[in-house]
């Protein structure tokens, strides 16, 4: 895992091999998936440049929002991810 210096983020982000992935966690999962396709959105306009109702289209179109956790909702956090194939992103670049 490597830290990269001087990009400041609200949550981290996640690489794989193949994929890129966001995280949200909230007492409500609704509110969790958001947050993670919310951070998603912020991920492709900076690295498509495109606007936020496109990266909201293709969320909706090719990302994955996934429930990583929800145990006990309400007395603990659900934790989702949004997740995007790399081969996506070197299409639309």
């Amino acid at each position: 895992m490597d830290l990269v210096k001087g990009h400041p983020l609200r949550r981290p982000r996640v690489e794989t091999a193949d994929a890129w992935m966001t995280t949200g966690d909230d007492l409500d999962l609704t509110q969790a998936a958001r947050i993670a396709a919310d951070e998603m959105a912020d991920f492709l306009m900076e690295r498509l440049g495109v606007s936020f109702e496109d990266a909201y289209m293709l969320i909706c179109a090719a990302v994955d929002v996934q429930i990583s956790q929800c145990c006990e909702p309400g007395r603990f956090p659900a934790t989702a991810r949004a997740v995007v194939s790399k081969s996506l992103l070197d299409q639309r670049a």
